[in-house]
């Protein structure tokens, strides 16, 4: 009997490892649950892009002075017309000329420029010349535009340091002789930053600026009565 079993355990072990063959098999070939990863947009963005975005933030963030934020948020916008600032800018300069004439001379004929100090705070004021000098810059090419910014600086403290400098009260005909030599080289400084600055404008519109400036005296000259000469004429290149 036992011998007679034997070959019906041996079919009925090798059925039952069939069965679970095929259970494994089974399994294996059913499909498996997939796992969906949603997937987060691709943005491109090139070497280009990426230093334009950096640059924008990084000069948002400078800390400006309120003049400069204004003027320069209203420049980004639009640029001014630049023949009018340097209209403005060579104005000052011909009153540098002026001024440094009547100092050397000792001849006045405008009680205005006698004082001093008063004829420096109307080349500041009325040109409104740190700003002129900040709206022109914009026509600089963009590795000029430090440059531009030192010139018009320079310009402006130079005039700055004759108010600050002196007492309240500086006239012509009263100034030692080193008074005389620290404001005459103060305003010489200013002149030679104007021309400097000029040199990083488009010619065509310095020009402009001169030829503007040369009418408008003309015209002035032009109304004077004829038995009046002026001492002190307003000379643009301090000729």
């Amino acid at each position: 009997d036992t011998w007679s079993r034997t070959p019906m355990m041996v079919m009925h072990r090798a059925s039952l490892v069939f069965a679970l063959a095929l259970l494994g098999c089974s399994q294996a070939l059913r499909p498996v649950a997939r796992t969906t990863v949603a997937r987060q947009p691709h943005l491109s963005m090139s070497r280009r892009q990426l230093a334009t975005a950096a640059t924008a933030a990084a000069v948002s963030s400078l800390p400006m002075p309120g003049g400069w934020r204004a003027s320069a948020a209203s420049n980004l916008k639009k640029k001014k017309a630049l023949t009018p600032e340097l209209v403005q800018i060579l104005r000052v300069k011909e009153s540098t000329y002026q001024e440094t004439r009547l100092i050397s001379s000792g001849k006045y004929k405008d009680l205005q420029r006698l004082n001093i100090k008063r004829a420096i705070g109307m080349m500041l004021e009325n040109s409104e010349l740190r700003e002129r000098f900040i709206a022109a810059s914009f026509y600089c090419e963009p590795e000029q535009i430090a440059a531009a910014t030192q010139y018009g600086n320079t310009a402006v403290e130079s005039l700055i340091q004759i108010l600050e400098y002196f007492p309240d009260k500086l006239k012509v005909n009263d100034i030692t002789p080193d008074q005389k030599k620290f404001v005459l080289a103060a305003l010489n400084s200013v002149s030679r930053n104007i021309d400097s600055f000029l040199t990083l404008m488009p010619a065509d519109q310095v020009k402009a600026a001169r030829d503007q400036i040369e009418e408008e005296n003309r015209l002035n000259l032009a109304e004077l009565p004829d038995d009046v000469t002026l001492l002190n004429p307003p000379k643009v290149d301090g000729a």
